[in-house]
């Protein structure tokens, strides 16, 4: 064992306890993944390195999860890494390479993370200042699309304080100027889906549970694993190429999402493609036509997971806007790959 796939090797071990002797064995028994770091190995140890921290590192081991998964179905596959198909934009994680058939492979880690805002949080935040607003109008805030990705969570938390600014302005002014049994709607200047219903109120005591909330509660949103997978599949079909087999591989770190949770994320994309009018842009991607491009970029997708001494897939499902479809050859690499252990 040469000294670079050891150090490959101690920074698996550091990060998943007794996976070193996996991959070790992985490589002894099959020759193309033995190929692949041989021929990889300057490119991959120089990545650890410019790793700073144990997130980026876990990413880079889930690339190489996925050339062993590869490997272990199909031991003549040709596997390159990082193909320069495009110059211009940051390039598919590999390409493999069969006797009549090229495939492009994306990797992205869902994973959990304390950090990660949603938002029933921004909305939950928005509701209390505002309920320490006193005054006697009741509020609903409103908002008929909940599609929202993780990156606009966070931008409706960073605008939150001049958010809350707008919302006691117009309750000071709505104060003065409502009429009994009136109501008002308000549209934040930054946000011009969510809505602020005011309601002047009957008369009532100011303990009164509805005292603040009008004749309903808010429909709080609150995110679903799904949006987060649609996130990453997304992400990963801006870096594959148009009119090619692209396969999206999703290593599952989180405790939270489930082999169904794929089904829905593929159900929320095709929703949004189908759409006709009012699109938000999702990933940065500013027009459907641009949306619907990106996303026939993926022909499959595999959800799997790194559990002691063993990869395994979780599920896998075929993309139905897809400009290349799964062919049978990959529909048969696929079905090779060590499925999840059934329990007993």
């Amino acid at each position: 064992m040469n000294p670079g796939f050891q150090t490959i090797l101690d920074e698996i071990e550091s990060l998943y306890r007794h996976q070193s002797m996996f991959y070790q064995e992985l490589v002894q028994n099959h020759p193309n993944l033995c190929q692949f770091f041989d021929s990889y190995q300057p490119s991959i140890l120089k990545k650890f390195r410019n790793a700073h921290d144990e997130e980026k590192k876990r990413d880079i081991i889930a690339e190489l999860n996925v050339v062993c998964l590869i490997a272990m179905a199909n031991n003549r596959l040709q596997i390159q890494r990082g193909p320069n198909v495009n110059s211009s934009k940051k390039n598919p994680e590999f390409k493999l390479i069969s006797k009549n058939e090229e495939y492009y492979c994306e990797v992205k880690r869902l994973r959990d993370s304390p950090q990660t805002l949603t938002m029933f949080d921004a909305y939950k935040e928005l509701e209390e200042e505002i309920k320490k607003t006193h005054s006697g109008l009741g509020f609903q805030l409103t908002n008929p699309d909940i599609g929202y990705t993780e990156d606009y969570a966070e931008k409706f938390h960073r605008a939150l304080p001049q958010l809350i600014h707008e919302a006691r302005h117009q309750i000071s002014k709505a104060g003065k100027s409502l009429s009994k049994g009136g109501s008002i709607e308000y549209t934040f200047s930054s946000f011009p889906d969510l809505m602020l219903i005011l309601i002047d109120l009957p008369e009532k005591p100011e303990d009164s549970p509805t005292s603040h909330f009008g004749g309903a509660q808010p429909v709080l949103y609150r995110q679903n694993e799904h949006l987060k997978i649609r996130s990453r599949i997304i992400q990963a079909a801006q870096q594959l190429e148009q009119n090619e087999i692209g396969i999206v591989f999703l290593q599952n770190d989180s405790e939270t999402v489930e082999e169904f949770d794929l089904y829905y994320a593929m159900k929320s994309i095709c929703e949004v493609a189908n759409r006709t009018i009012q699109y938000r842009p999702i990933e940065k991607i500013e027009s459907l036509d641009e949306y619907r491009s990106i996303v026939a970029r993926v022909s499959e997708i595999v959800l799997y997971r790194f559990v002691p001494g063993r990869l395994e897939v979780i599920e896998n499902i075929s993309n139905p806007l897809a400009h290349k479809k799964s062919n049978k050859a990959l529909h048969d690499l696929i079905s090779k790959f060590p499925k999840v252990r059934p329990f007993i």
